[in-house]
């Protein structure tokens, strides 16, 4: 290997390791793990089903009405399960105006 490469790959991987360690310790989330324990037959995806038993024993546990759109919103595909892509993707904030003012 190309000495220059080699440098290289070793301060990448010193940045990624740092970024890692600064993300845990600065309470940023870690989406991984989150996602993991929702994902309990580890397919790779959160079915509905899996997204309501982790939900169990919150605020939602007892509306599905409500359960079942925050799932929709974070299927942004609408593909009936969330990949981790989504689950890491922030979910909007509902404008405080319902109708857009029009100027």
């Amino acid at each position: 290997m190309n000495p220059k490469y080699l440098k290289l790959s070793v301060l990448l991987f010193g940045l990624f390791a740092f970024s890692q360690l600064y993300a845990q310790r600065s309470g940023f989330p870690n989406y991984e793990k989150a996602f993991a324990s929702y994902d309990t037959n580890h397919d790779k995806i959160i079915r509905f089903d899996e997204f309501r038993n982790k939900k169990r024993n919150s605020a939602l546990d007892h509306d599905q009405d409500k359960l079942r759109k925050l799932f929709d919103k974070m299927d942004t595909n609408s593909s009936g399960f969330i990949d981790f892509q989504e689950f890491k993707t922030p979910i909007p904030k509902p404008s405080k105006n319902k109708k857009a003012k029009k100027v």
